[in-house]
C-alpha cells in the first residue's frame, strides 16, 4: 500500500510517513513550522496558517507540463521530468525539487497519457484558453530513474521488470501561470501568442 505523504506551501515541509506514529509526528512538525512561522516557537498562534494537507505518496517519475491552450484545444505542450527528490529515496526525505530535464526521455506514449489526462483536468476546471504549468506523477510508469551506463548520471530508463499495470497520471497541481524557469519554453508560448493565426 502506498505511504501516504503530507503537503504544505513549502515543499521543506512535504514530509513521506510509512507508519501511524511517524504520520502524527509529521504533523505536528508541520503545523508549528508552518508558512507564517519563522521560529520555532512550539505555542500555537492563531494568525498562523497550521493547516496540513495529507494525501498519498505515488511512487513514479515527476513530470512538470506546460500548456498553451486556445478554446479547449492545445496550441502547445511540453513534458519536463524532474529528477527524483530525497522522499523519493528514504522513508523520511523533504520533497524539494533537486533537477529537471529537458526534452524528457519518457516516450512518446507515456507523454501522450500525461497530455490527455491533464487536459481534461484543466478543462474539467473551466479554463479553455490560457498558459497553464501542470504537475502531476506518472503511477506505473514504463519507465525508471536509473544510473546511466559508463557512470553519466542518472535518467528515465526503461523498467527492469514490467509495470503492474498501464500508466496513469496522478495530479498534484494545476498553475493558471507559465513554467517559471525555462525561457526556451517562453521563447514558445510567445511564437504561439503573437502569431497572426491565434490573435484574439
Amino acid at each position: 500500500m502506498s505511504s501516504p505523504g503530507i503537503k504544505v506551501e513549502c515543499l521543506l515541509n512535504v514530509v513521506k510517513v510509512s507508519e501511524y506514529d511517524a504520520l502524527l509526528t509529521a504533523v505536528q512538525h508541520i503545523a508549528r513550522h508552518a508558512a507564517y512561522s519563522r521560529n520555532n516557537d512550539t505555542k500555537p498562534v492563531d494568525c498562523w496558517q497550521t493547516d496540513v494537507l495529507i494525501e498519498e505518496y505515488c511512487e513514479g517519475p515527476e513530470a512538470d507540463c506546460n500548456f498553451v491552450l486556445w478554446k479547449g484545444e492545445f496550441l502547445f505542450f511540453e513534458v519536463v521530468v524532474n529528477f527524483p527528490c530525497a522522499g523519493d529515496n528514504v522513508a523520511a526525505g523533504n520533497f524539494k525539487e533537486t533537477q529537471l530535464v529537458f526534452p524528457s526521455a519518457s516516450p512518446p506514449e507515456q507523454q501522450d497519457v500525461l497530455r490527455d489526462s491533464l487536459l481534461k483536468s484543466i478543462l474539467h476546471l473551466g479554463f479553455h484558453s490560457g498558459i497553464f504549468h501542470v504537475e502531476a506523477r506518472v503511477r506505473n510508469s514504463t519507465h525508471e530513474y536509473r544510473p546511466s551506463p559508463n557512470d553519466q548520471g542518472i535518467d528515465l530508463h526503461p523498467r527492469s521488470e514490467p509495470a503492474p499495470s498501464d500508466a496513469s497520471v496522478f495530479l498534484i497541481e494545476i498553475n493558471a501561470r507559465p513554467q517559471g524557469i525555462w525561457t526556451h519554453a517562453q521563447a514558445c508560448f510567445l511564437t504561439v501568442l503573437t502569431s497572426s493565426r491565434y490573435r484574439l
